[in-house]
């Protein structure tokens, strides 16, 4: 897990069930939450064309979408679960919050997006 699940539960965090090929978020809405997979696989997708351009795939203790959380940017692409998924949803003001009060967490999500 990027962040523990517990600690996300303690700033709010929702549990949000997907079914397979459930859209997640979809390209052009603004990035308002901090997801983090629990269980399943989700794809980011340009779903908008018909030849489906596949991104990233992302599977359980990964987290995705912080980059626009941190760039106050629409989704670029669609987030699709492909498998039944559970994923922790944590609302972008809670999720700032977060990180401000626990500056190793930030360190994580920093080290995490320098990789990708």
């Amino acid at each position: 897990m990027i962040i523990n699940e517990n600690l996300l539960l303690q700033y709010s965090a929702i549990y949000e069930y997907y079914k397979k090929n459930e859209v997640i978020f979809y390209d052009g809405q603004f990035a308002n939450f901090y997801f983090q997979i629990l269980y399943g696989h989700v794809e980011f997708r340009d779903i908008k064309h018909a030849n489906a351009i596949i991104s990233y795939n992302y599977s359980i203790g990964q987290s995705f979408g912080e980059f626009f959380l941190f760039s106050n940017k629409r989704y670029l692409v669609s987030a699709v679960a492909t498998t039944d998924c559970i994923v922790l949803k944590l609302y972008k003001r809670a999720f700032l919050k977060l990180l401000r009060d626990n500056p190793e967490e930030s360190l994580k999500i920093m080290r995490l997006l320098a990789e990708s």
